[in-house]
């Protein structure tokens, strides 16, 4: 708990792979929702089944470089930590 208070522990991460969980089942989401009922979103099924294999995607690349900071920064601090 006092690496928690000490800021020793990233808290950032965790929330940044929560957020990339919703986002990444609400597009599978979305896909299957325009799959499934054409109609209702004016859009080919097609199109609803290449949102799922693809739409995740961009949203894995921003998380990616997002996270690559705190994965920097954890090298370094066992760089640092080296006798």
């Amino acid at each position: 708990m006092s690496d928690f208070f000490n800021f020793r522990s990233m808290v950032a991460p965790m929330i940044l792979k929560l957020f990339f969980a919703i986002l990444f089942f609400g597009v599978v989401g979305l896909g299957a929702y325009m799959t499934v009922n054409p109609m209702a979103t004016g859009t080919p099924p097609w199109v609803g089944v290449m949102v799922i294999l693809f739409g995740w995607v961009p949203i894995r690349v921003v998380f990616e470089l997002a996270m690559l900071n705190f994965s920097i920064h954890s090298e370094l601090v066992k760089i640092s930590n080296k006798p």
